[in-house]
């Protein structure tokens, strides 16, 4: 389930897949949303969780979510992939 503002937006995201490519699919990205291409360049696809369900993000992803401002349970949804535990879980879009 994505969260844009305060609204709540159910999606069906396939197991092993990007999240990006959910969020793209289901059109709930902005027209900036991943233009790097997921190359982990543009900070466009931030995602954040009120739970730990996201995974660590790796040292380069974490530098750019840091000169973006965000902390704690933010990644890139284009370096997430879908796993089993974020099924009935909010995922925060920015």
């Amino acid at each position: 389930m994505f969260q844009i503002g305060s609204g709540l937006i159910q999606a069906q995201a396939r197991c092993g897949s990007r999240l990006a490519n959910t969020i793209r699919k289901e059109g709930l990205g902005s027209s900036e949303f991943s233009k790097c291409l997921y190359k982990l360049e543009c900070g466009q696809c931030i995602v954040s969780s009120p739970e730990n369900i996201l995974g660590c993000p790796s040292k380069d992803e974490e530098v750019l979510l840091t000169s973006k401002g965000m902390t704690n349970n933010s990644r890139c949804s284009c370096q997430v992939v879908v796993t089993p535990e974020m099924q009935d879980k909010i995922i925060i879009l920015y």
